[in-house]
């Protein structure tokens, strides 16, 4: 029946492109280049189909502005290396770091042809979560068989990492689950996004059938999930999204209901660090002195270089040499004003901070859609988790996440241009 609705739904609103989008979201978590391939169809088929020049659109134009600011950056880097005093350092590593913006504008410009009603949003919702299945198993084989990675295919294009756990057998201390994701914090981002969409599944469904009863169940596998990640960032995410989806007063009984659940589990031997993940939440405000410490010693380098930055690739390098050996900022706006410099940080803040803002306006005054608004709020919210989480870390830099984000972006501008044709906001 589902798969007989899906066929209907393609058939009538995107045809052959609607069908690659949908199955690149299916394979975006488990096998990047699979998804990658299929992306590409649906993006060149959008562009075909759309057939109007991208500079109408405002929101548009702020993007090619950007990417004008990220070429001459990267422009300047290499040809001129300006006040290079290290010989370790990559330049020519920053056109690699052009594909982590300019070709996700692309996503987010022309998958709105995908996303533009609410019927494709529910799908394209219905078909991640699906396909987070695999990540599901992953975790699974991770934490309760003991099975490791790294587990490769075409040539090392696939990894599925699946890192050795410590810790629970009298080992080293945990460092967290991470199943098929190279780090805890990328899948503790990737459930901590998803978790708005699966609750709009539940709320959507006004009947308690089997359909609603799975959904909820596998709403508090992800919140488990998301905990045992350890993860800080994710799980400050995962109560912040909670409270904007469920208030303050439905919150508190959703987490008396995850804490019993959560010691029930314990009780049965099947996990033993539940006390440790949550004790991980107060080290949250320890660990922000320590990125404190890292966004003031950013901040006198930004000052160094305003207006066009170092370039990517190159902030490990100098930060080694102040003797602090970390990868990034922890803050993505202040990762890009390092990167590319402080005015184009400044129009990719704001860019995504008055689409999310405007995408709030034109869910509040869209109030008489009773039946969508409650999916278009989760799927604000979702779009806003990933916001959140990057002012304290950053996991864009991994493909999945960052093709993720935009494509939500690009459905939250979507609500928006709805609710406009439809007259319920200016």
């Amino acid at each position: 029946m589902i798969i007989k609705e899906l066929k209907i739904q393609i058939k009538n609103i995107g045809g052959f492109g609607q069908l690659c989008f949908y199955l690149g979201t299916f394979f975006l978590a488990s096998a990047l280049p699979i998804a990658g391939i299929f992306y590409l169809i649906a993006l060149f088929t959008s562009i075909h189909k759309t057939k109007r020049s991208i500079l109408k659109d405002g929101w548009n134009q702020i993007l090619i502005v950007s990417s004008g600011f990220i070429l001459f950056s990267s422009i300047k880097t290499n040809l001129f290396h300006l006040q290079n005093n290290t010989n370790e350092i990559q330049y020519s590593s920053s056109w690699y770091s052009l594909f982590n913006w300019i070709p996700l504008f692309l996503i987010f410009i022309y998958f709105q042809h995908y996303l533009k009603n609410k019927d494709q949003r529910s799908w394209f919702s219905k078909i991640l979560i699906s396909g987070t299945f695999p990540v599901f198993f992953s975790c699974l084989l991770q934490y309760k068989y003991r099975l490791y990675g790294p587990w490769e295919t075409f040539g090392g294009l696939i990894v599925w990492f699946n890192k050795p756990l410590y810790g629970i057998d009298g080992g080293a201390p945990f460092d967290g689950l991470s199943g098929l994701f190279s780090n805890p914090n990328y899948l503790g981002f990737w459930l901590s996004t998803i978790f708005p969409l699966i609750v709009a599944l539940i709320l959507e469904n006004k009947f308690f059938n089997y359909k609603k009863f799975f959904t909820i169940g596998l709403s508090l596998l992800t919140v488990i999930l998301i905990l045992y990640t350890r993860s800080r960032n994710a799980i400050l995410n995962l109560f912040v999204t909670s409270f904007l989806v469920f208030g303050l007063k439905n919150l508190l009984l959703a987490l008396i209901i995850i804490i019993l659940i959560f010691f029930f589990v314990d009780l049965l031997k099947f996990g033993s660090i539940f006390p440790e993940a949550f004790a991980r939440i107060g080290s949250i405000f320890y660990s922000q002195y320590l990125r404190f410490n890292i966004w003031s010693n950013t901040i006198k380098l930004i000052a160094q270089r305003p207006i066009f930055g170092y370039g990517a690739a190159t902030f490990p390098i100098y930060f080694s040499i102040r003797d602090i050996g970390i990868q990034h900022t922890h803050n993505l706006p202040l990762q890009i004003a390092y990167d590319y410099g402080i005015l184009n940080s400044i129009i990719l803040t704001l860019f995504v901070t008055f689409l999310v803002f405007r995408g709030y306006q034109a869910i509040l005054e869209a109030k008489s859609y009773k039946e969508t608004n409650i999916f278009n709020r989760c799927w604000l919210i979702a779009s806003f988790a990933t916001i959140f989480h990057h002012f304290f870390d950053i996991t864009y830099y991994d493909g999945k996440i960052s093709i993720l984000i935009w494509i939500l972006l690009a459905g939250l501008k979507c609500i928006i241009d709805e609710c406009k044709k439809s007259k319920k906001y200016v």
